[in-house]
């Protein structure tokens, strides 16, 4: 049972903190490049173009298509046993999710994987890489300062014992 209130925030709320998530990374680029370059020698244009374009262009995705894409969808029966049924299929969060995010694109993989989970409802823990600590630190600090609840996003140590015991 989820006693959080992000998974009963409705879906146009957590489609706004998608946007704001978005302008938050966007006007960050330099810190978060600088950050993934400390943390692993990546070089900022394969931090431009690999791990931040996607999470700008995901989170425009999920913006112009999260609505119809997370709605409740009515689907009329076929076939023979199915004539005159309907069914009324609902999207809806699974909960507590984890990601274990990696360090080969510290921010790119962690900042797609937490639009899915969060734009879904899901609460989300994170198991940052004990490579990139500093920069999956930063982008998830953004998240906060996107207007995500406390309660939404957690992390755990950059440890290996830390991602077996999660």
């Amino acid at each position: 049972n989820d006693s959080s209130a992000w998974p009963a925030a409705s879906l146009p709320d957590r489609l706004k903190w998608v946007a704001a998530f978005r302008r938050r990374v966007a006007a960050s680029l330099d810190e978060l490049c600088d950050l993934a370059e400390a943390d692993t020698g990546k070089p900022r244009r394969e931090t431009l173009t690999a791990d931040l374009m996607p999470i700008l262009a995901n989170a425009r995705w999920l913006e112009k298509r999260g609505a119809s894409i997370l709605k409740p969808r009515t689907l009329r029966g076929g076939g023979l046993l199915g004539m005159g049924k309907t069914v009324t299929v609902r999207r809806e969060p699974v909960g507590r999710v984890a990601i274990i995010a990696t360090w080969n694109y510290p921010l790119g993989l962690l900042g797609v994987e937490l639009l899915a989970a969060l734009a879904a409802g899901n609460r989300v823990v994170v198991k940052p890489s004990e490579n990139a600590a500093r920069s999956q630190a930063a982008l998830l600090r953004l998240a906060f300062a996107a207007g995500l609840p406390n309660d939404a996003l957690s992390s755990v140590e950059p440890t290996r014992e830390a991602g077996e015991a999660l």
